[in-house]
């Protein structure tokens, strides 16, 4: 997704594809929901990303990706990944209570 992505309310879904983003992130009171076959991206800077907590499926990636121009922060408690894939000079921020688990 180019520019400005505004998650207004309710869930966007990965399922079992590929999530790239290149822009920005508003948010209303809208959630990504993860798979372990959902892949994200980040290749831009993207700023706050929240996952659905509801329940472990929810926050679950299979690859997280961030390019060397991605830059986005995990405004969310928790985010398993099986891989994680960090480019140079990309960036992904763990807030101090958060977590970013692989498994």
């Amino acid at each position: 997704m180019n520019g400005t992505t505004t998650l207004t309310s309710g869930l966007l879904s990965i399922g079992a594809n590929t999530l790239t983003l290149k822009g920005a992130i508003g948010y209303g009171t809208g959630l990504f929901r993860g798979s372990a076959a959902s892949n994200l991206t980040i290749s831009g800077a993207v700023g706050m990303i929240n996952f659905d907590q509801s329940a472990a499926l929810n926050r679950t990636l299979n690859i997280l990706t961030v390019t060397g121009t991605g830059t986005a922060t995990l405004g969310s408690l928790i985010l398993t990944a099986k891989t994680v894939n960090m480019n140079p000079g990309g960036n992904f921020t763990v807030p101090t209570g958060n977590n970013l688990q692989t498994n």
